[in-house]
């Protein structure tokens, strides 16, 4: 999964409002958002390979508003195919669903979706997950 804020969007939100003496204080945001988003990269991935988690193709955006469907529902196209990478099969499942639900209902559903993941890892990791789900649940709230 791909960071969205990058240090080029730094310097487009920065263009024109500081004067040269914030130069130094716009390089250290810079380096720091590489710096984090390196990282993130590469926990991400990471997670996947020690899982033995293959990497699929992930569209990365897949919200509704992603989706062109007929009369009868039947997805026609995907649309905003510019974030497309390899990634966790899990990565766009998630984002439609939570995109579709309504926030009270993700609410109420929320433990047993957090539940049936954790049951999958479970049974991915031959029995022997790499964290509670107490930790599953700590890291996603």
């Amino acid at each position: 999964m791909k960071l969205q804020f990058t240090p080029e969007k730094i310097d487009v939100m920065f263009e024109g409002m500081l004067g040269p003496e914030k130069q130094d204080l716009i390089q250290r945001t810079r380096n720091a958002v590489r710096e984090v988003s390196e990282k993130h990269e590469l926990i991400v991935n990471s997670i996947n390979k020690d899982l033995g988690i293959a990497l699929v193709l992930c569209h990365s955006d897949m919200y509704s508003r992603n989706l062109m469907v007929d009369d009868n529902y039947k997805l026609k196209a995907v649309l905003d195919l510019q974030g497309v990478r390899y990634g966790n099969c899990a990565e766009d499942v998630m984002f439609l669903l939570f995109d579709v639900l309504p926030g009270k209902d993700r609410r109420i559903f929320v433990n047993h979706y957090f539940a049936e993941f954790y049951k999958i890892l479970v049974h991915k990791c031959g029995g022997e997950p790499p964290y509670l789900f107490k930790d599953v649940k700590n890291l996603c709230h």
